[in-house]
C-alpha cells in the first residue's frame, strides 16, 4: 500500500510513526520552507562553540524580534519570521476583524518554534468528543516514547498523568524555585479552590545527548543546540533509513477519491506548475488552517464560512512579595517554569491553564527596558526582581471563534482564504473574571496579579485552534468527520491534525494532537483499500 502524508509537523510525523509500524509505504508531501542559509550558518557556528565563546554580534542577530512590543508578540525562528506563512503568492490569506490565524509552510511546522509545553487533555475538556481520554492513553505513551519530557512529581499528577516513566529536570532559576515553594506552602488552600500546580511539562532534551539543554536562555529565539524538541530530526532519520520518501516544495491544493484510490492535486511553489499524483490513501496534517483550506477546496465549498474554535489566550503580569536577587542576572531556561490549572465554577467546569515564566529578556524588551545594566534597569531592579508573567488559556467553549471562508481563484489563479475573528464582550468579561479570580487566589502564594494590565491575544494568534471538521459518531454534517477524521463520507482520505478535534482545551494542545494523529494512523481502516 502506498499512502501520502501531507505536512511534516507534529500531527504528520506522529501519524507517519504509526504507519511505519503497519509496514505502509509512505510519501511525505510538504512545502517544507527552511531557514535562510545565512542565518543557518550563524546558528551552526554557535552550536560548534562553547557557550562562553558565542559572539555577541551573532546573538544580537538571532535574538532580534521587533514584535515583542506588539499587542500579541510572536516567536521568531533565530530572528526570521518565515515560519509565519501570512500570505504567499501561491496561497493568499486575508486577515480581517482582528483575526490572526496564520498558517505555516515550514518544514517541521510550528514544532520548530513553540513553547514545548506537553500536557494531556482532560476528560472534562472533551465532553463533546466521541470518546474519552482513556482511548488516547496508549497513544500518549507511544508519542512520549519517542520524545523528551521534563517535569516532576507534583499535584498535577492527580489529574494529568505523565504517560512516561523517565522524565528530565530543567534549571528554571531561583525566581521560579522561590515561586514553586510558595505554591507548595499554599497547596491545601489551592486544592480547596480547585487549583493544581506543578513544574511545567516541556519537551526538552536534558541529558545523555549532544542536544542536552545548557540553560543558555535563548529558548524564545531558537535553540542553537536543538534541545527543544522538533519533528525535523525524526523526519531526517526516517528519510535516511529509507522509511519514507520526502517531497518538498509542493503545495497540496485539493484531494479527491477515485475509483480504487485517491488523487492529490499539487502545485510546485517555485515553478507554479500544477500536476497530480495517485495514492491508495491520503492523511492530511498540513496544520489546521491549511488542512481546512484543502478540504474546502476539494469540495469547492466557496463562500461558505466554516467556524474554527480556539483557546483564547491572555497575558497577565504579577508581582512576588519577595524578590529573587539573581532573577535579572542568571542564565536559565526561558520557557514556562510552572503550570497552574484552576477551575472557576461560575464560568464552566473546564480547566483554565496558566504557564508561568520568570523574568527574561522578552519581558524586559516588551516593557521597553534595555537588557544592559543601564540606569533605568538599576532603578527598576527591585520591581523587576519581583516580576513574573502568566500566560493563560481558556477552553474553546469560553473563547472567541474564527470564521474561515474560501474564495475561488479561478480568475487570479489561486484560491484565497479569508479569516475573520473578533473578541466579543462575552469573552472579555470571562477573561477579566479569570484575572480577578487570580488576583484573589494569588495572595495565598505571595503573588499579586496585576489584573488591570491583562492583555488579550488576537483571535487565533496562539495557533491553539481547530475543530473546523470535528470528529463525530454522526459524520453526516457538511463540516464534520468520523472518528478517523474522514469528512464528506470519504473512505480513503483522513484529516489528522487539530481540524478534526471537536473542541480545544485551555491546556496545551500539541500532545493531544499528536496522540490523536497516532491513533488515526494506527486504527485507520486500510487493509481493504487495495483489494
Amino acid at each position: 500500500m502506498n499512502v501520502a502524508v501531507i505536512g511534516s509537523g507534529p500531527a504528520s510525523i506522529s501519524c507517519v510513526s504509526a504507519l511505519i509500524e503497519r509496514g505502509v509505504k509512505i510519501t511525505i508531501i510538504d512545502v517544507g520552507e527552511t531557514l535562510d542559509s545565512e542565518r543557518k550558518k550563524l546558528v551552526e557556528s554557535l552550536a560548534s562553540l562553547p557557550q562562553e565563546d558565542w559572539p555577541k554580534e551573532t546573538l544580537d542577530i538571532i535574538k532580534e524580534n521587533p514584535t515583542v512590543k506588539d499587542k500579541t508578540p510572536q516567536k521568531l525562528y533565530f530572528g526570521s519570521d518565515f515560519i509565519h506563512g501570512r500570505s504567499r503568492s501561491y496561497a493568499p490569506l486575508v486577515l480581517e476583524e482582528g483575526a490572526s490565524s496564520i498558517p505555516t509552510f515550514a518544514q517541521g511546522g510550528y514544532s520548530i518554534a513553540w513553547g514545548a509545553a506537553m500536557l494531556p487533555i482532560h476528560d472534562c475538556d472533551m465532553q463533546d468528543w466521541p470518546f474519552k481520554r482513556s482511548e488516547l492513553t496508549p497513544y500518549f505513551q507511544k508519542v512520549l516514547a519517542n520524545m523528551p519530557l521534563c517535569g516532576g512529581e507534583d499535584p498535577l499528577l492527580n489529574e494529568f498523568p505523565l504517560f512516561k516513566e523517565k522524565i528530565g529536570k530543567l534549571n528554571h532559576g531561583q525566581q521560579a524555585q522561590s515561586f514553586f515553594r510558595d505554591l507548595e506552602q499554599a497547596q491545601p488552600f489551592l486544592l480547596q479552590k480547585n487549583t493544581l500546580f506543578g513544574w511545567s511539562r516541556l519537551a526538552v532534551h536534558t541529558k545523555g545527548t549532544d542536544t542536552q539543554c545548557i540553560s543558555c536562555g535563548l529558548c524564545l529565539s531558537g535553540c542553537p543546540r536543538g534541545s527543544i524538541y522538533s519533528t525535523i530530526p525524526t523526519l531526517q532519520a526516517y528519510i535516511q533509513q529509507g522509511l519514507v520518501s520526502y517531497k518538498a516544495g509542493l503545495l497540496v491544493e485539493k484531494v479527491k477519491e477515485t475509483s480504487g484510490g485517491t488523487e492529490v492535486s499539487l502545485l510546485d511553489v517555485k515553478t507554479l506548475k500544477r500536476f497530480s499524483e495517485n495514492y491508495d490513501a491520503i492523511f492530511i496534517g498540513a496544520g489546521v488552517i491549511n488542512t481546512t483550506k484543502i478540504l474546502l477546496a476539494s469540495q469547492e465549498l466557496f463562500d461558505k464560512p466554516v467556524e474554527l474554535k480556539e483557546s483564547q489566550k491572555f497575558i497577565v503580569p504579577f508581582l512576588r512579595l519577595r524578590d529573587s536577587p539573581m532573577a535579572l542576572d542568571e542564565k536559565n531556561v526561558t520557557l514556562s517554569s510552572t503550570f497552574i490549572e484552576t477551575k472557576i465554577p461560575q464560568i464552566s467546569d473546564h480547566w483554565i491553564h496558566l504557564q508561568i515564566s520568570p523574568i527574561n529578556e522578552w519581558v524586559l524588551q516588551s516593557l521597553g527596558i534595555k537588557t544592559n545594566f543601564g540606569l533605568s534597569r538599576k532603578i527598576l531592579g527591585p520591581f523587576l526582581r519581583r516580576l513574573m508573567i502568566a500566560m493563560g488559556g481558556l477552553h474553546s467553549d469560553d473563547s472567541a471563534k474564527i470564521l474561515l471562508t474560501l474564495k475561488s481563484g479561478r480568475e487570479k489563479g489561486h484560491d484565497a482564504l479569508i479569516a475573520q475573528g473578533k473578541i466579543l464582550s462575552k469573552e472579555r468579561r470571562i477573561v477579566k473574571r479569570v484575572a480577578y479570580s487570580l488576583f484573589k487566589l494569588g495572595f495565598s502564594f505571595r503573588s499579586i496579579f496585576l489584573y488591570p494590565l491583562i492583555r488579550l491575544y488576537d483571535v487565533g494568534a496562539s495557533t491553539h485552534c481547530g475543530a473546523s471538521f470535528p470528529m463525530n459518531t454522526d459524520s453526516t454534517g457538511e463540516f464534520s468527520s468520523d472518528i478517523f477524521g474522514r469528512p464528506f463520507g470519504w473512505s480513503r482520505i483522513f484529516a489528522i491534525d487539530a481540524a478534526v478535534l471537536p473542541s480545544i482545551p485551555g491546556t496545551t494542545l500539541a500532545l493531544t494532537i499528536m496522540a490523536n494523529a497516532y491513533r488515526i494512523g494506527t486504527t485507520a481502516p486500510l487493509n481493504h483499500l487495495t483489494k
